[in-house]
């Protein structure tokens, strides 16, 4: 039985649906605690942070890993005539990624608690930053279902990176709960992440969409997820730069003032 076939087997018919009923309850929630949070001081919830930031960590790093284990081995007993990371008519780089797949889909709901804190921090403002992470926490779940549902070649390349991403991003949140001043190294992160989009993207321009018209490619999959990775790069070069912008104004509104002014971070 092929990969593909095994993974239509698994489907039910409900996933789409509790995507967008997903969708809504995390909006509804958010506004609904906002709503609540008003006029009140932030809870600093430090245990509950740095035991789920831990814990998030390690379960970046077992599926990045367990990705990372099942590609190696399907790549090195791959039959394919062609290589696999360009066409991999078979789907033969999927094998033993099931698992993972299902467990790394239902995590992007548990990273809710990721805007649960911020509300309860008080740092859930209107502006970019905001903007970009709840597009980022509505959008991913449907990323991985697609991924899941309908493979295409070099789908694996997006779990296999943002897990990797989230070893380091989740272990940096972690660490700043015992460590505030680590905050300082923030934009690290960003550009961790902004590695990631970019080289996913290159991998698809010179390697996947060169060859998808000739192999076993949900071509549907291939421009929905190619197309969120372009909306995240741009959301997240755009929330650098201005963070970068709002930084260097403060320091010469310090700098002409003479005074030194706290700056938040968040």
């Amino acid at each position: 039985m092929t990969m593909m076939a095994t993974l239509m087997e698994e489907k039910w018919e409900r996933n789409p649906k509790e995507l967008a009923l997903m969708a809504v309850f995390y909006i509804a929630a958010f506004v609904a605690l906002k709503y609540e949070r008003r006029d009140k001081p932030p809870a600093k919830l430090r245990s509950a942070k740095l035991i789920y930031n831990t814990f998030m960590s390690i379960f970046s790093f077992y599926v990045f890993y367990g990705v990372c284990r099942a590609l190696v081995n399907n790549y090195i007993n791959s039959k394919s005539e062609v290589n696999p990371f360009k066409c991999d008519d078979n789907l033969e780089l999927f094998n033993g990624m099931e698992w993972y797949f299902k467990i790394f889909y239902f995590s992007k709901f548990v990273e809710y608690i990721d805007t649960f804190f911020l509300v309860m921090a008080g740092v859930a403002n209107p502006g970019m930053k905001m903007t970009l992470h709840l597009y980022h926490h509505t959008i991913t779940p449907t990323i991985v279902f697609t991924t899941w549902f309908y493979p295409c070649n070099g789908g694996w390349c997006g779990p296999l990176t943002n897990s990797l991403v989230h070893v380091i991003m989740y272990a940096y949140y972690g660490i700043s709960v015992v460590f505030p001043n680590i905050k300082k190294y923030g934009n690290l992160v960003t550009y961790v992440q902004l590695t990631q989009f970019v080289g996913v993207i290159l991998y698809h321009v010179f390697s996947i969409f060169p060859n998808c018209w000739d192999c076993n490619c949900d071509r549907r999959q291939l421009l929905f997820n190619f197309s969120q990775y372009l909306i995240f790069l741009f959301l997240f070069i755009f929330f650098l730069t201005s963070k970068n912008r709002s930084k260097k104004m403060n320091e010469s509104i310090t700098t002409k003032s003479g005074e030194k002014r706290e700056v938040k971070q968040e």
